[in-house]
């Protein structure tokens, strides 16, 4: 089978990005709490429909020694969008140790807490039929457990930015 000129052009257009995609990692944990690092960070934006929206991820690593089916598993810690915010809302304030109202803060937030040890609870809701059914995971970060190097750093970029 022969590639079309349209398709071919198209995927020139595209082949640099896809050689630079992350894989995406869909695996999540069982329902529970858990020790885990976060590993890294990334934001964009995106359009869906006629709106556009920033979004913001943690990767993590589950830390469950002695458990060789989760321990040092990869997974994605949090996927927040700026058409809900209150997810977004509740991690800043667990890794930055305080409410805080200023989306803007998001990046350093975020972005410092790479490297952080976290307790984190994953649950799964079921969203009933007339909502559409389905099962949708949740990651909640309840509290670090250490802190990043960069912790001190995030600290300052915040003081800096609201004065």
């Amino acid at each position: 089978m022969t590639i079309g000129t349209d398709m071919q052009n198209i995927l020139a257009e595209v082949a640099e990005e896809f050689a630079q995609t992350e894989v995406f990692n869909q695996w999540m944990p069982p329902d529970g709490t858990y020790t885990a690092l976060i590993t890294a960070y990334a934001d964009g934006t995106t359009t869906k429909g006629n709106t556009r929206y920033a979004w913001w991820r943690l990767d993590g690593r589950l830390l469950v020694p002695g458990d060789e089916a989760l321990d040092e598993k990869d997974f994605t810690l949090g996927f927040y969008r700026s058409t809900a915010m209150g997810f977004l809302k509740q991690a800043m304030a667990v890794l930055a140790g305080r409410k805080i109202d200023d989306v803007r803060q998001a990046e350093p937030i975020l972005s410092g807490s790479v490297g952080s040890v976290v307790t984190l609870s994953k649950t799964t809701t079921i969203r009933s039929e007339v909502k559409g059914g389905g099962e949708f995971p949740n990651v909640k970060i309840l509290e670090i457990v250490q802190a990043s190097n960069g912790a001190a750093d995030v600290e300052a970029t915040i003081e800096t930015s609201t004065e």
